[in-house]
């Protein structure tokens, strides 16, 4: 069916947005000053904002400095849910009503997060959070400040409900350890 509409394939999408990411500039730099003027951002307030891969690649980068460095980084994902969700299938009027309270949602975290923390969708209903230089007490604060202003700021959604996971970054290696014995 997805062919007969045109519709290429999930992985081949993929596969072309991670090639994208991937691509070099053309062309040599006169100094070091071009680079800084093409990575500059204009107004960088706020968390900042990205798919999933950018977001992923982020993550990876934060493991390793975390390693180096002794830091503390912590994962947060929130989840919107409608009701009392009891792991049935949700409704279809449901479904649309967290759609469309996403889009506000992610403007919360832009406007409630710092500069240094990277937030993507990471699902029709959840947002993943890369708090930096954070506690866990700190990364709760800054999770219910987000509900609290989202539910402030779009009444309309008061009846959906936000679940919070937080948990500070891992390396690859802890994770295997944990989850192999």
């Amino acid at each position: 069916m997805q062919q007969q509409l045109g519709i290429c394939g999930l992985s081949k999408l993929k596969g072309v947005y991670d090639k994208l990411l991937r691509q070099n500039k053309s062309g040599n730099v006169q100094g070091i000053a071009q680079v800084h003027q093409d990575i500059a951002e204009q107004n960088p307030a706020g968390a900042f904002l990205c798919g999933y891969p950018v977001f992923r690649e982020i993550c990876r980068l934060q493991v390793r400095k975390t390693a180096r460095f002794d830091e503390n980084e912590y994962i947060l994902l929130l989840t919107l849910k409608a009701g009392e969700y009891t792991g049935s299938r949700v409704s279809d009027v449901d479904l649309f009503r967290i759609r469309n309270a996403m889009p506000h949602l992610a403007e919360t975290l832009k406007k409630s997060l710092r500069p240094g923390d990277a937030v993507a969708q990471f699902s029709d209903s959840q947002y993943v959070i890369l708090l930096s230089a954070c506690t866990y007490e700190g990364g709760m604060l800054a999770a219910n400040r987000i509900i609290s202003k989202f539910y402030q700021d779009h009444k309309v959604y008061r009846n959906l409900k936000i679940k919070i996971h937080i948990e500070k970054v891992k390396t690859a290696e802890h994770i295997l350890n944990k989850y192999s014995g």
